[in-house]
């Protein structure tokens, strides 16, 4: 079976140092919300294909968080961005498990989806911080919106890392193996990591993403 190379570095990111877990995660009914719970079952003979970890990826896809929450106190920022981090947990466990387990198809898209997730973590925090209506005319009210994202970006860093680690995975491997995007879907992706490696240098300092992928 193909294996992906840099795929501990993700976990490793995602983790904050721990380590995955030593087998497939098992999941009861309570864990799930309603609305995924389409996802979560399949035929006993279908466990290991295609069929196990395309509902494993679409299950963790839809249960990830897409709220936003107005911030406008400082304070409130590092407790904000922790939560949001936290509250991927659930489906960052789903990916290190199909980067652990699967097939290299399905690594590389669990790598996408790992990448995508801390993008729209970054979006959703950039997001929360609202422009005040009178931006253009009030001094200090524009400073303050200043200031919040001046203090928001540093708090950005490890989820801005992790999404480069991911999209650079999968455009290491791709290069080294081609079978591993087969697809129109798949080379979309894969497409779609290269804008996202890009969009990633021109948002920071190439030094936050200087990340080796060991052969």
């Amino acid at each position: 079976m193909t294996r992906i190379h840099g795929l501990v570095l993700i976990g490793s990111l995602v983790l904050g140092g721990g380590t995955a877990s030593a087998g497939p995660l098992q999941w009861s009914g309570d864990d799930i919300p309603v609305a995924c719970r389409m996802y979560s079952g399949i035929p006993a003979d279908a466990h290991g294909s295609p069929l196990e970890w395309n509902n494993l990826l679409s299950l963790a896809s839809c249960m990830q968080d897409a709220s936003v929450t107005t911030v406008t106190d400082p304070a409130q920022l590092a407790p904000y961005v922790e939560a949001m981090a936290d509250a991927l947990a659930p489906e960052m466990m789903i990916y290190l498990g199909a980067l652990e387990f699967g097939p290299g198809t399905v690594q590389l898209r669990a790598s996408y989806h790992v990448g995508m997730a801390y993008i729209a973590l970054i979006t959703r925090a950039r997001s929360s911080l609202v422009a005040p209506a009178d931006l253009g005319t009030n001094v200090e009210a524009a400073n303050h919106y200043r200031r919040l994202h001046a203090d928001l970006e540093p708090m950005l860093v490890r989820a801005k890392r992790t999404a480069w680690v991911a999209f650079a995975v999968i455009e290491h491997a791709v290069a080294e193996d081609p079978t591993l995007a087969p697809d129109a879907v798949t080379r979309h992706m894969v497409a779609t990591a290269r804008a996202m490696l890009a969009a990633l240098l021109r948002d920071g300092t190439p030094h936050l993403y200087d990340y080796r992928i060991a052969h």
